[in-house]
């Protein structure tokens, strides 16, 4: 379920990039609030964060989660 919920997010913020206007379903934005009480702690915080993102505007959409982000390098740091 929790794969579920994060391509939700996913498709929302590659439609919205997109410059489409983007309406969640009633049968999905009812599964978000089921997760939203969910007994499992991340299938909560990933809902929380799927309607956080829904009520975010372009812009911020883009920085959070943008489109190219598969193509960075990421450099991992450790403190000891």
């Amino acid at each position: 379920m929790a794969y579920a919920v994060t391509a939700l997010m996913k498709i929302y913020a590659f439609e919205l990039a997109a410059g489409r206007k983007v309406d969640m379903l009633p049968e999905c934005q009812s599964l978000i609030e089921e997760l939203s009480a969910s007994h499992s702690t991340d299938l909560q915080q990933r809902a929380y964060e799927l309607q956080a993102v829904i009520g975010l505007d372009v812009h911020a959409v883009e920085i959070i989660m943008p489109s190219d982000a598969s193509c960075e390098d990421i450099e991992v740091g450790y403190s000891y």
